[in-house]
């Protein structure tokens, strides 16, 4: 019984011992803990700060007085400012670049004083000694009236302005001459000229042919004298061709007769357009194309030219053209202009051949165009004259541009008018409809008539 007390005794005190050393253990763990618990807090409040600082740091560097953003925004304002400033680089050569292409340079600058007024010329007269005069108007008082006569192959010359007074007579002119004339008032110039070109339009008068006998053999010969007067000095005298008729026929026009260009293949043309149901036209005006550079000059074999049927891109309206790809093709003869015809697809094998345009194309075109619903457009008239850019001018039907409303065009229609002096009809616009004829001498170049191309299948 004793020995049981004592054991139980010994547990209770073990037990006791245990459960004291547990509590030690739990306080110390809880103080531990305690301990802990108020460093992470601390940790935590240093973690804060640190960021808030970094945190205001970042704001001041992002967006302060001399931030990112700013510093951004000013890169970009600076670019869009360095971009402009080359665009506008960049348009100023592509302005000087496209005027250097179309002959004229750089553009001048606008004067202060921009000076208008309105210049005419009386019709020329010829003088009968070879040379021709015309009278010069104005109705400004205000400015100074100047002229410049300019050559065939010369430009203007900025000191060659001569004053001259409204109503007075120009004199010593010659064929192929243009009179410019401007008003100024010592500093300033009105920026468009008037001018007018020198042409000779009227065949000799009184031609007469006499002979020494109507007929010879083999051995013998005729005398032929003729005579004509010519009252103006473009008609070549000495180009007069003499034809010997070998039989008792009558004499028929071959093609090379006073020498004038003749469709190429007239009525292979005119079969074609019976197979195949048509024919193609240039839709505009003919202009340089390969072979027709800058170095050509007037002694190029126009046999190996081709031409272009597309927008030019530049003009001149009264001297010869500098030749290059892509200008209109102007101031070239009617033989000439028949040869650069033929030439352009003369050897291509695509099956298409091209000529000088002849009558027939040019009139059953304003017929089609008629009946397409464009009523009287053969009757058509705009109102000035002057030369434009080809497809500009706003005339394009059935998507042919400039048959009316730009400059002349050579054919190889024939006519023989004027004494039976043999020329070929071109159609003239500008201020005349688009189905009206007019004579030009087919060996002389005038600034104000082209050629067109007629295309048919083969």
């Amino acid at each position: 019984m004793k020995k049981l007390e004592r054991k139980l005794k010994t547990s209770r005190e073990t037990s006791q011992k245990l459960i004291q050393g547990k509590k030690v253990k739990m306080k110390r763990q809880e103080k531990i803990n305690k301990e802990e618990n108020g460093i992470t807090l601390i940790a935590l409040i240093i973690i804060i700060v640190i960021l808030i600082i970094l945190a205001t740091i970042t704001i001041d560097f992002a967006f302060g007085e001399d931030g990112l953003i700013k510093r951004a925004m000013q890169a970009k304002n600076l670019t869009e400012e360095a971009t402009r400033k080359e665009q506008e680089s960049l348009n100023s050569l592509l302005d000087e670049y496209d005027d250097i292409i179309g002959g004229g340079g750089s553009t001048p600058e606008e004067p202060d004083d921009e000076i208008k007024g309105t210049i005419t010329f009386d019709d020329y007269e010829w003088q009968g000694d070879g040379t021709a005069s015309v009278v010069v108007r104005t109705e400004e008082t205000e400015y100074t009236l100047q002229y410049q006569i300019v050559g065939a192959e010369e430009t203007i010359e900025e000191n060659e302005w001569i004053d001259v007074k409204s109503g007075e007579t120009i004199t010593g002119l010659k064929y192929g001459d243009t009179v410019y004339a401007r008003l100024t008032d010592g500093t300033n110039e009105s920026k468009e000229y008037a001018n007018v070109t020198i042409e000779d339009n009227i065949a000799p008068q009184g031609t007469t042919i006499s002979l020494s006998g109507t007929s010879t053999d083999t051995e013998g010969s005729v005398t032929a004298t003729v005579t004509l007067k010519d009252n103006e000095s473009g008609v070549n005298v000495t180009g007069s061709k003499w034809v010997i008729n070998s039989s008792s026929g009558n004499i028929v026009h071959e093609g090379t007769q006073g020498q004038n260009a003749t469709a190429y293949e007239l009525e292979k043309w005119v079969n074609s357009v019976k197979n195949n149901g048509g024919y193609y036209i240039g839709r505009y005006e003919a202009s340089y194309a390969s072979g027709a550079s800058s170095e050509m000059d007037f002694a190029v074999d126009y046999s190996k030219c081709k031409a272009a049927s597309k927008v030019s891109t530049s003009y001149q309206a009264s001297f010869y053209m500098t030749y290059k790809v892509g200008a209109l093709w102007n101031c070239i003869t009617q033989i000439d202009a028949s040869k650069v015809s033929i030439n352009t697809y003369k050897n291509s094998s695509n099956g298409v051949r091209s000529d000088l345009i002849n009558s027939y194309a040019w009139d059953t075109a304003l017929i089609y165009i008629h009946e397409a619903g464009n009523t009287n457009y053969a009757d058509k008239e705009v109102e000035g004259n002057n030369i434009t850019n080809t497809g500009v001018s706003g005339d394009e039907v059935c998507k042919i541009n400039d048959l009316v409303a730009n400059i002349s065009e050579w054919t190889t229609e024939y006519c023989s008018m004027y004494n039976g002096t043999d020329n070929f009809c071109c159609t003239y616009r500008g201020g005349v409809t688009s189905g009206h004829r007019s004579q030009s001498y087919t060996e002389t170049a005038f600034p104000s008539i082209g050629f067109r191309l007629t295309l048919y299948l083969v």
